[in-house]
């Protein structure tokens, strides 16, 4: 196992996947405009700002020495939200302050809290964390309440879903299945409300907010319950986690494929999961999606299976990041080289992450290169990857 350390090690410093990993993050610090606004796109394929990649870009700074660039980023996203009297973050923000569309994802918008949080807690900086305290604080309660949060903390014996289920509805969880958005508990918006409650209370704690912390220290404790309880389903006789539970007017149903959004938990570093229940379900996909490239000779995951079983031939950035992240976490550093060698092998003709590839007559057909969200989560985990190369093996 040493020696494929070394072999990815070096290629991380000066192979293709370095270069690439590089050219993307260098990149992604020069768009950041003098006012904080984060283009999704280099190409155009997506218009504006996707605020959910404000989020994940300031934890990305955080974790690498610039947290003065998640501040911008953040503060563009809260004082759009402001300057234009928005009751909630919109899906896509323009620049000048402006919005282009305004759908509701908490998922999304629960990306800028923990963004927040974690940067007032491990890079604290007084102005900032009190400018956007009491909007924050707001949010984070809204979340854990109606219409998003199936809790009644009055009638928590009582026999209604909506009372007592315990989950974070998504009314518009954005999924390539269909190439739609679901109305669903997802794990997603689980892993990144959690972890966003988590970290407010944490804030809270530290400001002496006593009000905050007790209610979330409640309601984050009904939500753990919640998604043990709700979220998991038996396959093949072992206790999973759901991708997705999808409202039936009731207690709702489990959705029977799974896929990357089950790695919300390691994406959004949420520890409110049973992690032998994470780890069976991991493994029980990493199964169902394996498939082998005979051109570039190696075995890599796709996103997800369907209902069918069948494999659905494509992936994004951040479903490879967060795969990836979690080959890291176990060690699995043999299956993180199948990965370069795809890479090495296709991605030749542009030192910027694309947003996905997907397969079209028998074809790798790549899309959208220097996409944002998908570059962020892709630097994020592959330099933690160097960092713990290069303190091992230095």
């Amino acid at each position: 196992m040493k020696e494929i350390k070394k072999q990815l090690f070096s290629e991380l410093q000066n192979g293709r996947m370095g270069k690439i990993v590089d050219t993307t993050f260098r990149n992604l610090i020069e768009r950041l405009s003098p006012e904080g606004f984060l283009p999704e796109s280099l190409t155009g394929y997506y218009k504006g700002e996707f605020p959910r990649s404000a989020g994940c870009y300031a934890l990305l700074m955080l974790e690498n020495g610039r947290p003065e660039l998640g501040r911008l980023a953040i503060s563009y996203v809260f004082d759009t939200v402001k300057a234009l009297s928005l009751p909630r973050i919109p899906h896509v923000i323009g620049e000048g302050r402006s919005f282009i569309d305004p759908i509701d994802q908490i998922d999304g918008s629960a990306h800028n809290i923990l963004g927040y949080a974690r940067l007032c807690i491990e890079a604290p900086d007084e102005d900032f964390e009190d400018k956007y305290y009491e909007y924050c604080r707001r949010e984070i309660i809204s979340y854990y309440d109606f219409p998003y949060f199936y809790f009644n903390y009055a009638h928590a014996t009582s026999p209604f879903a909506s009372h007592r289920l315990g989950l974070i509805f998504n009314m518009q969880y954005e999924h390539d299945r269909e190439d739609r958005l679901w109305a669903c508990f997802d794990m997603v918006t689980q892993s990144f409300v959690g972890a966003a409650g988590d970290a407010m209370l944490r804030l809270a704690e530290k400001r002496g907010d006593g009000e905050l912390a007790e209610i979330l220290r409640f309601r984050t404790k009904a939500h753990r319950e919640g998604v043990e309880k709700y979220m998991t389903f038996d396959v093949e006789g072992k206790k999973l986690y759901m991708e997705m539970r999808l409202p039936d007017s009731n207690f709702g149903v489990p959705y029977s494929a799974l896929g990357f959004t089950n790695y919300g938990p390691i994406a959004a570093g949420w520890e409110g999961i049973n992690a032998n229940i994470l780890e069976a379900t991991l493994d029980h996909i990493e199964k169902n999606v394996s498939y082998y490239d005979a051109s570039s000779d190696s075995t890599i995951l796709m996103q997800e299976y369907n209902p069918d079983g069948s494999l659905d031939m494509q992936t994004y950035g951040k479903a490879i990041a967060w795969m990836l992240e979690h080959q890291r976490l176990k060690g699995e550093f043999d299956k993180i080289y199948e990965w370069f060698k795809f890479f090495n092998y296709y991605h030749g003709n542009n030192d910027i992450l694309c947003e996905m590839f997907y397969m079209k007559d028998g074809k790798w057909v790549f899309r959208d290169y220097g996409n944002g969200e998908q570059c962020i989560w892709f630097c994020m985990m592959l330099l933690r990857l160097r960092r713990e190369l290069e303190e091992e093996l230095s």
